[in-house]
Protein backbone atom coordinates (compact mmCIF):
# COMPACT_ATOMS: atom_id res chain seq x y z
CA UNK A 1 0.00 0.00 0.00
CA UNK A 2 3.02 2.16 0.49
CA UNK A 3 3.43 2.60 -3.12
CA UNK A 4 0.19 3.46 -4.05
CA UNK A 5 -0.51 6.04 -0.82
CA UNK A 6 2.98 7.71 -1.67
CA UNK A 7 1.97 7.92 -5.42
CA UNK A 8 1.30 11.86 -6.04
CA UNK A 9 2.61 12.29 -9.35
CA UNK A 10 -1.36 12.23 -10.48
CA UNK A 11 -0.02 8.82 -12.59
CA UNK A 12 -3.16 5.84 -11.67
CA UNK A 13 -2.58 2.40 -12.02
CA UNK A 14 -4.79 1.20 -14.94
CA UNK A 15 -7.44 -1.96 -14.16
CA UNK A 16 -8.96 -4.38 -16.79
CA UNK A 17 -11.61 -6.12 -15.92
CA UNK A 18 -13.54 -9.80 -16.95
CA UNK A 19 -17.02 -9.61 -19.09
CA UNK A 20 -18.68 -9.45 -15.60
CA UNK A 21 -17.04 -6.27 -14.80
CA UNK A 22 -14.95 -7.92 -11.93
CA UNK A 23 -11.14 -6.84 -12.22
CA UNK A 24 -9.07 -9.87 -13.08
CA UNK A 25 -5.74 -8.33 -13.62
CA UNK A 26 -2.26 -8.56 -11.20
CA UNK A 27 -3.87 -4.88 -10.21
CA UNK A 28 -6.87 -6.66 -8.94
CA UNK A 29 -5.61 -7.63 -5.10
CA UNK A 30 -4.05 -4.33 -4.86
CA UNK A 31 -7.56 -2.28 -5.58
CA UNK A 32 -9.15 -4.99 -3.14
CA UNK A 33 -6.62 -3.67 -0.23
CA UNK A 34 -6.88 -0.30 -1.40
CA UNK A 35 -10.42 -0.20 -0.68
CA UNK A 36 -10.24 -1.53 2.48
CA UNK A 37 -7.58 0.81 3.89
CA UNK A 38 -9.88 3.76 2.20
CA UNK A 39 -12.71 2.89 4.28
CA UNK A 40 -11.31 2.75 7.33
CA UNK A 41 -9.99 6.67 6.97
CA UNK A 42 -12.65 8.61 8.38
CA UNK A 43 -10.95 11.19 5.95
CA UNK A 44 -12.05 9.63 2.73
CA UNK A 45 -14.75 7.27 3.66
CA UNK A 46 -16.57 9.21 6.41
CA UNK A 47 -18.63 6.00 8.34
CA UNK A 48 -21.79 8.14 9.18
CA UNK A 49 -22.40 8.53 5.23
CA UNK A 50 -21.26 6.89 1.75
CA UNK A 51 -18.14 8.76 0.36
CA UNK A 52 -15.45 7.27 -2.39
CA UNK A 53 -13.03 9.08 -4.21
CA UNK A 54 -11.27 7.67 -7.33
CA UNK A 55 -7.74 9.09 -7.39
CA UNK A 56 -5.27 6.47 -7.02
CA UNK A 57 -6.83 3.86 -9.97
CA UNK A 58 -7.96 4.60 -13.51
CA UNK A 59 -11.11 1.64 -13.81
CA UNK A 60 -12.91 0.82 -16.59
CA UNK A 61 -16.95 1.89 -16.70
CA UNK A 62 -17.92 -1.66 -16.90
CA UNK A 63 -15.82 -2.56 -13.20
CA UNK A 64 -17.26 1.06 -11.61
CA UNK A 65 -20.52 -1.14 -10.20
CA UNK A 66 -17.96 -3.91 -8.48
CA UNK A 67 -16.08 -1.31 -7.10
CA UNK A 68 -18.28 0.17 -5.65
CA UNK A 69 -20.29 -2.56 -4.55
CA UNK A 70 -16.86 -3.47 -2.54
CA UNK A 71 -16.34 -0.67 -1.05
CA UNK A 72 -19.82 -0.83 0.52
CA UNK A 73 -19.03 -4.20 1.41
CA UNK A 74 -15.64 -2.45 3.22
CA UNK A 75 -17.43 0.19 4.69
CA UNK A 76 -20.36 -1.99 6.02
CA UNK A 77 -17.71 -4.03 7.63
CA UNK A 78 -15.85 -1.75 9.08
CA UNK A 79 -18.87 -0.06 10.41
CA UNK A 80 -19.83 -3.43 11.98
CA UNK A 81 -16.44 -3.98 13.55
CA UNK A 82 -16.76 -0.71 15.09
CA UNK A 83 -19.90 -1.74 16.54
CA UNK A 84 -19.18 -4.99 18.29
CA UNK A 85 -15.79 -4.00 19.58
CA UNK A 86 -16.65 -0.26 20.65
CA UNK A 87 -20.01 -0.02 21.07
CA UNK A 88 -22.39 -0.61 24.20
CA UNK A 89 -25.90 0.07 25.11
CA UNK A 90 -25.14 0.04 28.93
CA UNK A 91 -22.36 3.31 28.05
CA UNK A 92 -23.99 6.62 28.48
CA UNK A 93 -23.45 8.62 25.74
CA UNK A 94 -20.35 10.95 27.32
CA UNK A 95 -18.60 7.95 28.09
CA UNK A 96 -19.01 5.43 24.51
CA UNK A 97 -17.89 9.16 22.69
CA UNK A 98 -14.75 8.60 24.23
CA UNK A 99 -14.37 4.70 24.26
CA UNK A 100 -13.15 4.52 20.24
CA UNK A 101 -10.62 3.10 17.55
CA UNK A 102 -8.02 5.80 17.32
CA UNK A 103 -8.77 5.90 13.53
CA UNK A 104 -12.08 7.06 13.76
CA UNK A 105 -13.27 11.08 13.47
CA UNK A 106 -14.71 11.79 17.10
CA UNK A 107 -17.94 13.80 15.18
CA UNK A 108 -18.41 10.68 12.50
CA UNK A 109 -18.49 8.47 16.12
CA UNK A 110 -20.69 10.56 17.83
CA UNK A 111 -22.99 10.33 14.89
CA UNK A 112 -23.10 6.93 14.74
CA UNK A 113 -23.49 6.24 18.55
CA UNK A 114 -26.27 8.42 18.38
CA UNK A 115 -27.96 6.41 15.23
CA UNK A 116 -27.44 3.11 16.77
CA UNK A 117 -28.99 4.57 19.87
CA UNK A 118 -32.65 5.21 17.81
CA UNK A 119 -35.50 2.86 17.28
CA UNK A 120 -34.85 2.63 13.55
CA UNK A 121 -31.30 1.19 13.91
CA UNK A 122 -32.23 -1.39 16.52
CA UNK A 123 -35.12 -2.47 14.37
CA UNK A 124 -32.99 -2.44 10.96
CA UNK A 125 -30.28 -4.44 13.31
CA UNK A 126 -32.90 -7.05 14.37
CA UNK A 127 -33.25 -8.77 11.11
CA UNK A 128 -34.14 -8.63 7.09
CA UNK A 129 -37.14 -8.39 5.23
CA UNK A 130 -39.14 -12.16 6.10
CA UNK A 131 -39.46 -14.38 2.92
CA UNK A 132 -43.32 -14.64 1.49
CA UNK A 133 -43.43 -18.35 3.28
CA UNK A 134 -42.57 -16.89 6.96
CA UNK A 135 -45.15 -13.87 6.28
CA UNK A 136 -47.38 -16.37 5.11
CA UNK A 137 -47.31 -18.34 8.68
CA UNK A 138 -47.98 -15.02 10.72
CA UNK A 139 -50.46 -13.79 8.58
CA UNK A 140 -52.78 -17.19 8.89
CA UNK A 141 -52.63 -18.12 11.68
CA UNK A 142 -54.99 -17.06 14.43
CA UNK A 143 -54.96 -15.15 17.78
CA UNK A 144 -55.30 -18.47 19.51
CA UNK A 145 -52.64 -20.13 17.38
CA UNK A 146 -55.14 -22.25 15.81
CA UNK A 147 -55.03 -22.57 11.47
CA UNK A 148 -57.57 -24.40 9.53
CA UNK A 149 -56.55 -27.45 7.70
CA UNK A 150 -55.88 -25.98 4.20
CA UNK A 151 -53.74 -23.78 5.91
CA UNK A 152 -51.84 -26.07 7.81
CA UNK A 153 -51.77 -28.38 4.62
CA UNK A 154 -49.97 -25.32 2.71
CA UNK A 155 -47.87 -24.32 6.24
CA UNK A 156 -46.51 -28.29 6.11
CA UNK A 157 -45.37 -27.91 2.44
CA UNK A 158 -43.95 -24.83 2.71
CA UNK A 159 -41.47 -25.70 5.52
CA UNK A 160 -40.50 -29.04 3.49
CA UNK A 161 -39.41 -27.42 1.31
CA UNK A 162 -37.27 -25.31 3.20
CA UNK A 163 -36.19 -28.36 5.21
CA UNK A 164 -35.37 -29.60 1.39
CA UNK A 165 -33.31 -26.89 0.19
CA UNK A 166 -32.49 -24.43 2.42
CA UNK A 167 -30.96 -21.47 0.17
CA UNK A 168 -33.98 -21.55 -1.85
CA UNK A 169 -35.92 -21.19 1.53
CA UNK A 170 -34.31 -18.26 1.64
CA UNK A 171 -34.83 -16.37 -1.73
CA UNK A 172 -37.10 -13.43 -2.13
CA UNK A 173 -37.11 -13.51 -5.80
CA UNK A 174 -39.81 -14.97 -8.08
CA UNK A 175 -39.22 -18.58 -7.61
CA UNK A 176 -39.29 -18.82 -4.18
CA UNK A 177 -40.57 -21.51 -1.96
CA UNK A 178 -43.66 -19.82 -1.74
CA UNK A 179 -44.26 -19.71 -5.54
CA UNK A 180 -43.18 -23.44 -6.08
CA UNK A 181 -46.11 -24.30 -3.15
CA UNK A 182 -48.82 -22.13 -4.26
CA UNK A 183 -47.97 -21.65 -8.00
CA UNK A 184 -46.86 -18.67 -10.04
CA UNK A 185 -48.41 -15.26 -9.81
CA UNK A 186 -51.55 -13.37 -11.67
CA UNK A 187 -50.44 -10.48 -13.98
CA UNK A 188 -49.66 -7.25 -12.02
CA UNK A 189 -50.01 -8.29 -8.38
CA UNK A 190 -47.97 -10.20 -5.83
CA UNK A 191 -49.43 -12.25 -2.90
CA UNK A 192 -48.60 -11.62 0.49
CA UNK A 193 -47.44 -7.74 -0.15
CA UNK A 194 -51.27 -6.50 -0.51
CA UNK A 195 -53.03 -4.43 -2.98
CA UNK A 196 -51.92 -2.62 -5.35
CA UNK A 197 -48.46 -4.04 -5.34
CA UNK A 198 -47.03 -5.50 -8.92
CA UNK A 199 -43.90 -7.99 -9.60
CA UNK A 200 -41.89 -5.00 -10.92
CA UNK A 201 -42.32 -3.10 -7.57
CA UNK A 202 -40.46 -5.96 -5.80
CA UNK A 203 -38.11 -8.15 -8.38
CA UNK A 204 -36.75 -5.88 -10.44
CA UNK A 205 -34.92 -7.67 -13.83
CA UNK A 206 -31.07 -6.92 -12.28
CA UNK A 207 -30.21 -9.26 -15.16
CA UNK A 208 -32.09 -7.11 -17.46
CA UNK A 209 -30.39 -4.07 -16.41
CA UNK A 210 -26.80 -5.32 -16.20
CA UNK A 211 -27.34 -6.37 -20.07
CA UNK A 212 -28.81 -2.85 -21.37
CA UNK A 213 -25.75 -1.21 -19.22
CA UNK A 214 -23.19 -3.85 -20.70
CA UNK A 215 -24.70 -3.23 -24.40
CA UNK A 216 -24.54 0.31 -24.20
CA UNK A 217 -20.83 0.39 -23.06
CA UNK A 218 -19.88 -2.38 -25.83
CA UNK A 219 -21.64 1.21 -28.29
CA UNK A 220 -19.40 3.35 -26.49
CA UNK A 221 -16.47 1.61 -26.87
CA UNK A 222 -17.16 1.14 -30.70
CA UNK A 223 -18.12 4.81 -31.40
CA UNK A 224 -14.96 5.61 -29.65
CA UNK A 225 -12.55 2.82 -31.52
CA UNK A 226 -13.99 4.19 -34.48
CA UNK A 227 -13.33 8.20 -33.39
CA UNK A 228 -9.83 7.00 -32.42
CA UNK A 229 -9.24 5.85 -36.27
CA UNK A 230 -10.31 9.46 -37.18
CA UNK A 231 -7.96 11.05 -35.35
CA UNK A 232 -5.31 9.21 -36.12
CA UNK A 233 -6.36 9.38 -39.99
CA UNK A 234 -6.68 13.19 -39.73
CA UNK A 235 -3.68 13.20 -37.82
CA UNK A 236 -1.42 11.34 -40.90
CA UNK A 237 -3.21 13.80 -43.08
CA UNK A 238 -1.91 16.90 -40.79
CA UNK A 239 1.40 15.51 -40.88
CA UNK A 240 1.37 14.90 -45.15
CA UNK A 241 0.20 18.72 -45.93
CA UNK A 242 2.63 21.18 -46.73
CA UNK A 243 4.45 22.76 -43.47
CA UNK A 244 3.48 26.57 -45.38
CA UNK A 245 0.91 26.36 -43.04
CA UNK A 246 2.91 26.80 -39.85
CA UNK A 247 3.85 29.93 -39.94
CA UNK A 248 0.43 31.43 -40.88
CA UNK A 249 -0.33 29.41 -37.44
CA UNK A 250 2.51 31.62 -35.44
CA UNK A 251 0.85 34.59 -36.40
CA UNK A 252 -2.54 33.98 -34.28
CA UNK A 253 -2.61 35.57 -31.16
CA UNK A 254 -2.34 33.02 -28.12
CA UNK A 255 -4.61 32.96 -24.71
CA UNK A 256 -2.47 35.01 -23.05
CA UNK A 257 -2.32 38.15 -25.38
CA UNK A 258 -6.13 37.39 -26.22
CA UNK A 259 -7.31 41.34 -24.78
CA UNK A 260 -11.08 39.63 -24.91
CA UNK A 261 -12.07 37.98 -22.11
CA UNK A 262 -13.93 34.34 -22.15
CA UNK A 263 -17.12 35.91 -21.59
CA UNK A 264 -16.69 37.80 -24.54
CA UNK A 265 -15.33 35.01 -26.59
CA UNK A 266 -18.64 32.86 -25.91
CA UNK A 267 -21.00 34.99 -27.24
CA UNK A 268 -19.07 37.06 -30.02
CA UNK A 269 -17.66 33.72 -31.64
CA UNK A 270 -18.85 31.92 -34.92
CA UNK A 271 -19.93 28.76 -32.75
CA UNK A 272 -22.69 30.50 -30.93
CA UNK A 273 -24.29 30.40 -34.06
CA UNK A 274 -24.67 26.96 -34.19
CA UNK A 275 -27.66 24.75 -33.26
CA UNK A 276 -27.62 23.69 -29.49
CA UNK A 277 -26.51 20.19 -28.84
CA UNK A 278 -28.52 17.49 -27.39
CA UNK A 279 -28.07 15.14 -24.65
CA UNK A 280 -26.89 11.96 -26.02
CA UNK A 281 -25.08 13.54 -28.84
CA UNK A 282 -21.16 13.09 -30.16
CA UNK A 283 -19.79 16.32 -30.22
CA UNK A 284 -16.31 18.58 -30.84
CA UNK A 285 -14.86 20.46 -28.25
CA UNK A 286 -14.00 23.59 -29.26
CA UNK A 287 -11.55 25.73 -27.98
CA UNK A 288 -12.36 29.17 -26.69
CA UNK A 289 -10.82 31.59 -28.74
CA UNK A 290 -11.92 34.13 -31.59
CA UNK A 291 -10.81 31.40 -33.78
CA UNK A 292 -12.44 27.92 -31.94
CA UNK A 293 -10.50 25.03 -33.12
CA UNK A 294 -11.66 21.13 -31.97
CA UNK A 295 -9.54 19.99 -29.37
CA UNK A 296 -11.27 16.84 -28.13
CA UNK A 297 -14.19 14.89 -28.79
CA UNK A 298 -16.59 14.21 -26.22
CA UNK A 299 -20.16 12.63 -25.41
CA UNK A 300 -22.87 14.97 -23.90
CA UNK A 301 -24.15 13.09 -20.39
CA UNK A 302 -26.00 15.78 -19.47
CA UNK A 303 -27.18 19.74 -19.32
CA UNK A 304 -29.14 20.16 -16.07
CA UNK A 305 -27.33 23.57 -14.42
CA UNK A 306 -27.81 22.37 -11.06
CA UNK A 307 -25.86 19.29 -11.30
CA UNK A 308 -22.44 19.02 -9.60
CA UNK A 309 -19.61 18.21 -11.72
CA UNK A 310 -16.40 18.32 -10.23
CA UNK A 311 -17.53 19.16 -6.86
CA UNK A 312 -19.45 22.94 -8.44
CA UNK A 313 -23.05 23.60 -10.13
CA UNK A 314 -23.35 22.97 -13.99
CA UNK A 315 -24.87 26.82 -14.30
CA UNK A 316 -26.55 27.79 -17.33
CA UNK A 317 -24.66 28.15 -20.32
CA UNK A 318 -22.49 25.11 -19.40
CA UNK A 319 -22.88 20.93 -20.31
CA UNK A 320 -21.60 17.89 -18.67
CA UNK A 321 -19.07 16.02 -21.45
CA UNK A 322 -17.64 13.12 -21.12
CA UNK A 323 -14.03 13.51 -22.84
CA UNK A 324 -13.56 10.33 -25.48
CA UNK A 325 -10.73 11.71 -27.63
CA UNK A 326 -7.99 14.03 -27.00
CA UNK A 327 -7.25 16.12 -29.91
CA UNK A 328 -5.17 18.88 -28.40
CA UNK A 329 -3.54 17.58 -24.53
CA UNK A 330 -2.11 20.59 -23.66
CA UNK A 331 -5.13 22.56 -23.86
CA UNK A 332 -6.38 24.39 -20.25
CA UNK A 333 -9.48 23.45 -18.52
CA UNK A 334 -12.23 26.24 -17.81
CA UNK A 335 -12.43 24.61 -14.35
CA UNK A 336 -9.67 22.96 -12.67
CA UNK A 337 -10.77 19.07 -11.50
CA UNK A 338 -8.26 18.48 -8.53
CA UNK A 339 -5.05 18.34 -9.89
CA UNK A 340 -6.04 18.00 -13.46
CA UNK A 341 -5.51 21.36 -15.75
CA UNK A 342 -5.34 20.73 -19.10
CA UNK A 343 -7.67 18.29 -21.39
CA UNK A 344 -4.90 15.65 -22.26
CA UNK A 345 -5.43 15.02 -18.30
CA UNK A 346 -9.37 13.94 -17.76
CA UNK A 347 -9.80 11.38 -20.96
CA UNK A 348 -12.66 9.44 -19.68
CA UNK A 349 -13.90 11.73 -17.33
CA UNK A 350 -17.30 14.36 -16.78
CA UNK A 351 -15.86 18.00 -17.14
CA UNK A 352 -18.11 21.07 -17.79
CA UNK A 353 -17.75 23.07 -20.91
CA UNK A 354 -19.61 25.68 -22.34
CA UNK A 355 -22.75 24.77 -24.65
CA UNK A 356 -21.72 27.72 -27.01
CA UNK A 357 -18.52 25.78 -27.61
CA UNK A 358 -19.74 22.10 -28.32
CA UNK A 359 -20.82 21.46 -31.67
CA UNK A 360 -22.36 18.13 -33.27
CA UNK A 361 -20.35 16.15 -35.00
CA UNK A 362 -22.85 15.22 -37.47
CA UNK A 363 -22.84 19.27 -37.98
CA UNK A 364 -19.20 20.06 -37.66
CA UNK A 365 -17.89 19.52 -41.43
Amino acid sequence: MRDIWGNHNGTKMQITCNEFGQPHDKNASKLTNFIGTLVRDGKNAPINYKSWHKEKYNIPPLAENWTMRSCGKELKNWKAYLKRTYYSETLSFEEQKKYKDKRVYAGQWEELIKYWATYDAKKENGGSTPTRAAMFNVCYTKKDKSVTDTTKEVMVQLQEKQELNEDVSKEKGMNDTFSEVMGKEKYGSVRMYGFGVCPSDVWENKSTKKGNQKKYIQTLEAELKELRSQVQANKQNYNANDTSIIPDMAKKPCMSHNKKSRRQLWFSSSAYDIPIVEVGEMVNLKSITADPETIAIGLVVSKDSSKEVGGKELRDHYSEVVVQVCINPDEKLIRPYGQCKTIGEVVGASIAWPTTFLVSRKSDK
